[in-house]
């Protein structure tokens, strides 16, 4: 999805209904973003697929290149294949 809003209904229920786990990317803090955003879509509807929402995290962020921020925070490339062969 590209879009925070309005979120795409349509594709998140058919991503719900096929898809065992979710793993959402953002470029921004994870509390009320996309992530978020997601979980609160799947409470309504009543979903019970395990979400990982990957982004920057509630905490100061250290000054850096952005592949150092991304590794920092867990969404680099390393670190996302890394807890994708965790989830298979």
């Amino acid at each position: 999805m590209r879009f925070l809003a309005p979120l795409d209904e349509t594709l998140l229920h058919e991503i719900f209904k096929t898809h065992e786990r979710i793993i959402t990317l953002e470029d921004g803090v994870i509390d009320g973003g996309f992530g978020s955003a997601v979980m609160e879509f799947a409470v309504k509807h009543n979903y019970h697929i395990p979400i990982e929402r990957l982004g920057i995290p509630h905490r100061f962020v250290e000054q850096g290149t952005i592949e150092e921020l991304q590794t920092d925070c867990g969404f680099d490339v390393d670190s996302i294949v890394r807890l994708v062969g965790t989830l298979s």
